[in-house]
């Protein structure tokens, strides 16, 4: 039985996933090691080639086809891109940054690493206080420098708390308050 490559693939990994997601469909498939490319950018060299009988490879091409549309509405869903029928114009786009949904996770995220408090809020779309927070955070920096005083100090790290406790609720009220806006523009168009 003369086998044929249906992909290549960087890993050894992803080459096994591949063979049994053939396997589940009743196609035998072996996994070829190639030799070395030192100019592929992954974390081995290595390349595997995924081979099935000549015959299934027309079905396993299908296979790997429907795959990636899989892999690819999974990834736009998690961008937050709302699922279209992909004739409307801009159905599968991104929709611009000040269009997307918060994460929660990232919220508390930026405002613990963020190089001063405010960032959270800044990237819930909370402007005013992330701002706010910003802006009083350097005067209160400022003043420590000038006076000395540990006080201000302390003041900068109860706004850094206050940037943490509140970024993921600004966060979540601006998902609410996109997805009432999406609710409103699709009950427009219907």
């Amino acid at each position: 039985m003369k086998m044929v490559a249906v992909t290549t693939l960087r890993d050894a990994a992803g080459a096994e996933v591949a063979r049994e997601l053939l396997a589940e469909r009743g196609i035998t498939a072996e996994i070829r090691r190639l030799g070395y490319n030192p100019y592929f950018g992954a974390p081995t060299a290595a390349e595997f080639e995924v081979r099935v009988p000549e015959a299934a490879a027309a079905e396993a091409e299908r296979l790997f086809a429907g795959m990636a549309e899989e892999l690819e509405r999974a990834a736009l869903a998690e961008a937050g891109v709302p699922p279209g029928d992909g004739d409307t114009p801009g159905g599968d786009d991104l929709p611009p940054p000040e269009l997307r949904p918060r994460k929660l996770a990232w919220a508390v995220a930026l405002g613990l690493v963020g190089p001063v408090p405010g960032c959270g809020l800044l990237y819930a779309r909370a402007f005013a206080w992330g701002w706010t927070l910003v802006g009083a955070s350097v005067a209160l920096f400022a003043a420590a420098v000038v006076r000395g005083n540990a006080a201000d100090l302390a003041a900068v790290a109860a706004l850094k708390l206050a940037d943490i406790v509140l970024a993921p609720v600004a966060a979540a009220r601006f998902n609410r308050s996109l997805e009432r806006s999406h609710k409103e523009q699709h009950a427009a168009v219907s």
